[in-house]
């Protein structure tokens, strides 16, 4: 099975040290899990190998050394603290203990890519560190943060920088991770609570290079936790979103004037509060008077709708009282079975959590989406507050069907679309979606797309997308997106000249990214940005348009394979040194190179051309040979935007 995959557990034992165990064991159900026959082979104290990858155990079981090819480019041991981190609170909150699993990676120039989406601008994690929970406190991260579990970790082994492993903590428990910048280099992980830290390890087949070895080790993950589906046909078209349309008159009389733009759109979106209580699955009558002549009207226009639900339900909402009789609320498992008050504050009080991991709670929450939405033709799925969100952690005590949140709450999400998942795949769907404000690893499979949070519209919130969306997508996210514009801004903003001139920068970032939509607190209908941007909007519309069988060609690929539409330079090229340096550009598939503009009032910017080819503007046609460095125009109509010359791309599913 070419470059092979190790998944080994490291439980605490009565000596400290390190004892064995079974594939992705530790996961809990529902979570990821290894695909069959690819697991290490060998029995009782190995050492074990699967084609490329090795482990070994020392003798006093107190450190496992992991080889490629017979070379260490690893090694792993575990503490545990007994210790209380903290005392048990009035409200009953448990000790809480730690397990820290150290990785030190062999080589020199290290660097870390992936565990997910950040706002921090880097590309590399090496030198950061992260707390797990604050990734799902919405007051702290706006939802801009996503902790996903999954790193590729490169080093000099004296060959050249390469990619040696990667590694998912398959761990969902709230902790920490640290990825250090001491030599030799390690990344530490800590789980709160947790009987065994479960690692899953993978490398590149032997003999693969280049493209291909990097290309191996993400397609044995997605093999591990889960395959994307092909992105639907009609997705890849332009979402036109807004907070908020509240009327359903509102939402005809705008798709009519996009119809008489003939601007297609392919999706429309309709925000939170079309209810009349949170918690009500339904839109509110008063204002949604007729959704099935809505739906169909839309239809009419090519057009699908997006709906939004949240995972809460308010007091006095028809979901409330079930919720808590049926035992399908999140509780306090600390001193009692009551459901608990939520500290939501959308939501209100009092509010409950529904546990997404009883299966018998997902049919229930489904067969209210279904009644409310599913049943007029709605099959997208705006899963916002996914994380869940909550407003300074989660309350003690927090308890579900799988345990407790400290040592499970990471998975929420993937719960979460697992319940729309199973509901729609039983009524028959098969190309629907879903789009989640947090994530977790396998997540891609529930046909789940995720987005960069309530970003700001300001420059810098442009830049850190172009590193967020790479890293994200090399953690197994295959469909991402960013509120093109940016959520939050002044009223107003569509008329103010900086405005304009971010907005037609963002539209030309978001329309190489594999979802092209539009979000954002503030009129996002196009034609308001006056008559010059409006043409601008339109032209990238226009691009996004003549590009979609590419994207799905490419997006297919992804499925297949898990290779990302958007990634790093040096994953095509690791052989060219100055392509990991490079953090602002990426692959936009296997034929074209994107270099954004993220800078107020730039006209052109640097751009790296990677080795091995020569590249041709896509506005200019203009050719630049690959290893050099050139200043390249980008008037407010272009952007850096550059295909392959003929030495193009292939690579094969490992």
């Amino acid at each position: 099975m070419g470059g092979g995959l190790v998944s080994r557990s490291v439980q605490h034992g009565q000596r400290g040290g390190v004892q064995r165990a079974g594939p992705l064991e530790a996961a809990p159900p529902g979570g990821p899990t290894a695909a069959a026959g690819r697991t290490a082979a060998g029995t009782g104290d190995g050492p074990w190998t699967n084609g490329n990858l090795g482990l070994s155990l020392n003798s006093a079981e107190t450190e496992l050394t992991v080889t490629r090819a017979g070379a260490t480019i690893a090694t792993i041991s575990m503490a545990y603290d007994a210790a209380p981190l903290r005392k048990p609170a009035a409200t009953g909150t448990a000790p809480v203990n730690t397990t820290n699993v150290t990785v030190v990676t062999a080589g020199t120039d290290f660097s870390y890519f992936g565990f997910g989406e950040h706002e921090n601008g880097k590309l590399d994690q090496l030198g950061l560190e992260y707390d797990m929970e604050t990734c799902i406190e919405y007051s702290k991260s706006k939802g801009g943060e996503v902790c996903l579990p999954w790193v590729l970790v490169s080093s000099d082994l004296g060959k050249g920088k390469e990619v040696q492993f990667g590694m998912l903590w398959n761990v969902p428990a709230y902790g920490s991770v640290a990825f250090g910048t001491e030599q030799p280099a390690s990344h530490s992980w800590t789980g709160f609570n947790i009987d065994q830290a479960d690692l899953f390890i993978t490398t590149s087949a032997a003999g693969s290079t280049g493209m291909q070895a990097n290309a191996d080790i993400l397609s044995h993950y997605v093999d591990a936790v889960g395959h994307a589906p092909a992105l639907p046909d009609w997705a890849a078209g332009y979402w036109h979103s807004k907070n908020r349309y509240t009327k359903q008159q509102e939402v005809l009389d705008t798709m009519a004037t996009f119809e008489t733009y003939k601007i297609p759109v392919a999706v429309f979106v309709i925000d939170y509060f079309n209810w009349a209580v949170m918690g009500n699955l339904t839109f509110n009558p008063a204002n949604w008077p007729n959704p099935k002549s809505m739906v169909d009207t839309l239809k009419g226009y090519g057009t699908k709708i997006m709906v939004s639900t949240w995972p809460f339900s308010q007091g006095s909402s028809k979901t409330y009282e079930p919720l808590q009789q049926q035992g399908f609320a999140v509780y306090n498992g600390t001193n009692s079975s009551d459901s608990i008050d939520w500290p939501d504050g959308v939501c209100g009080h009092p509010c409950y959590l529904y546990d997404a991991s009883n299966p018998e709670a997902r049919k229930f929450w489904w067969g209210e989406v279904k009644k409310g939405y599913y049943d007029y033709g709605i099959e997208i799925f705006w899963l916002d507050a996914a994380e869940p969100e909550n407003m300074g952690g989660s309350p003690p005590g927090s308890t579900w069907s799988v345990g407790s949140m400290e040592r499970v709450g990471m998975m929420y999400p993937y719960y979460h679309t697992q319940t729309y998942f199973e509901g729609m795949t039983a009524d028959g769907s098969t190309d629907f979606m879903m789009l989640s404000r947090s994530a977790w690893a396998g997540m891609s499979k529930h046909h789940a797309a995720l987005w960069n949070g309530d970003t700001h519209s300001q420059y810098k919130y442009l830049k850190t997308a172009v590193q967020a969306g790479q890293n994200v997508q090399l953690s197994g996210i295959a469909w991402w997106t960013t509120d093109i514009g940016g959520y939050s801004s002044p009223r107003g903003v569509e008329k103010d000249p900086v405005f304009r001139e971010l907005i037609v920068r963002w539209f030309q970032f978001g329309v190489t990214c594999p979802l092209f939509r539009q979000h954002g607190a503030r009129n996002t209908e196009p034609w308001l940005l006056g008559n010059t941007t409006f043409g601008y909007v339109r032209e990238v519309m226009a691009m996004r348009e003549a590009f979609k069988p590419y994207i799905l060609a490419e997006l297919a690929e992804t499925a297949k394979s898990g290779l990302p539409l958007n990634r790093p330079l040096w994953f095509d090229t690791p052989a060219d040194k100055q392509a990991w340096k490079v953090d602002d550009q990426f692959s936009f598939g296997r034929d074209y190179m994107v270099a954004p503009i993220y800078t107020q009032g730039a006209t052109g910017r640097d751009v790296y051309f990677p080795a091995g080819t020569t590249w041709v503007h896509h506005f200019t046609n203009k050719a630049y040979h690959g290893g050099t460095t050139a200043h390249v125009d980008g008037p407010i109509n272009q952007f850096p935007l550059f295909k392959r010359g003929p030495n193009m791309l292939h690579v094969t599913a490992a």
